[in-house]
């Protein structure tokens, strides 16, 4: 069965390895039609450039998570396949739990929001 991979767009903080990434929608998927996919993506969030001045607030800065399945034989992504969802992130790295519908008519708007966690140790080295 052809499938038509899905992947995120590289974005100032969010770099996308399709090596690590193997989530598709089947290429017979009818216009208008209803896929439930189970599975995960992973991005890559790049390191805050240069030495940070001052550490008493926290790191925040603001990017797109962009969806998209591009038809690999056309090198093109499918229009009514394109989903933009602004994530904030945080140091300690905070992204929000997932929430999304679960079916999407073509046209509409889709929010998605994704969580990610980082535990900060308290313990000193010996």
């Amino acid at each position: 069965m052809t499938t038509i991979p899905l992947v995120i767009t590289n974005s100032t903080w969010f770099v996308f390895n399709p090596a690590e990434n193997d989530l598709s929608v089947p290429f017979s998927l009818a216009p208008g039609g209803v896929k439930t996919l189970q599975g995960e993506m992973k991005v890559q969030i790049m390191q805050e450039p240069g030495e940070r001045v001052g550490h008493s607030e926290p790191f925040r800065a603001t990017d797109t998570l962009q969806l998209q399945a591009i038809v690999p034989w056309l090198n093109r992504p499918l229009r009514n396949l394109l989903v933009n969802s602004p994530v904030e992130i945080r140091y300690p790295l905070e992204l929000l739990p997932p929430v999304y519908m679960r079916t999407v008519s073509i046209g509409d708007e889709v929010t998605m929001q994704w969580r990610v966690s980082y535990r900060i140790s308290n313990r000193k080295s010996r």
